[in-house]
């Protein structure tokens, strides 16, 4: 897990459906998952089905690097997955 993070990666969580972007931050039971599509994910390990990091030269859409940089998240993040999702009470989610 450690090895992807930054790199461009395929994630399945679910089904044969898989979303395409950049590890950014791996915490105790989760990581955070940049997507173009869906913006910032919150994964949690239990949920994690396949990561596919692609070579390190390569990048999305074969697009050059400096048009697809990599956006962290601006907020901050819980050390686990539950305290995470307990600063999200109140808000929307998907």
């Amino acid at each position: 897990m450690l090895n992807t993070k930054g790199m461009f990666a395929e994630l399945n969580i679910v089904g044969n459906r898989s979303v395409h972007g950049y590890v950014t931050s791996i915490m105790n039971d989760f990581f955070v998952f940049y997507s173009p599509m869906f913006r910032t994910l919150y994964v949690s390990m239990r949920h994690l089905k396949i990561l596919i990091p692609y070579d390190p030269e390569t990048t999305p859409y074969a697009m050059e690097q400096e048009k697809f940089p990599i956006n962290p998240t601006p907020a901050s993040l819980a050390r686990t997955f539950d305290q995470q999702l307990k600063k999200f009470e109140g808000s929307k989610a998907i």
